[in-house]
């Protein structure tokens, strides 16, 4: 199946995030599963930036969605930053973006969402191509005040001297006011 016949399986799934409040049960739709306890998985669903904007488009703070679980989706740097805007304005309290090829300028960018709206809590980058400056960016959000709980930056491209800087803000961002509790 091509990501455009993927996105046409998205219509179901759109229809019912436009629907006011939560699930009772666990949904499967063609493209992706909703659950009652707010996720949203698409995880491994191939939708590509497109895809990824159809359902950010459709994100709504009385909607369903609670966890935005987007890994594996080809999103890329684009994708990601729409998704990530449109979750923390949608109220999301996780999104899940690993695997998505988001590099540098992709973390600015859900940097700059999340500065917009802070509302975010939990936020995966794991297995994307972030290197130092990327998770840097992320960093510096995180001990600016963000919100951030829980911050996954595993398997992003770091090298040792970069992991040494991040091991010394993990005891930082653990301190009040910040309050990661997983890094």
């Amino acid at each position: 199946m091509t990501s455009a016949e993927r996105n046409e399986g998205l219509d179901p799934l759109l229809a019912r995030l436009a629907e006011d409040g939560p699930v009772g049960e666990r949904v499967d739709f063609p493209v992706g599963t909703l659950l009652p306890d707010g996720r949203l998985d698409l995880c491994k669903q191939d939708l590509g930036p497109d895809g990824g904007r159809a359902v950010a488009a459709a994100l709504r703070p009385s909607g369903p969605v609670r966890h935005l679980l987007m890994g594996t989706d080809m999103l890329g740097d684009a994708g990601a930053i729409a998704v990530t805007r449109a979750a923390a304005e949608a109220e999301v309290d996780t999104v899940y973006l690993g695997c998505n090829l988001i590099g540098p300028d992709g973390a600015r960018g859900i940097e700059g969402a999340l500065r917009d709206n802070p509302g975010v809590s939990g936020l995966w980058l794991k297995r994307n191509p972030l290197g130092g400056t990327g998770a840097r960016t992320v960093a510096d959000l995180v001990r600016d005040g963000s919100p951030l709980t829980t911050v996954d930056l595993v398997q992003t491209g770091l090298t040792a001297g970069q992991l040494e800087d991040l091991a010394y803000l993990v005891d930082t961002l653990a301190a009040p006011p910040h309050g990661v509790e997983r890094l």
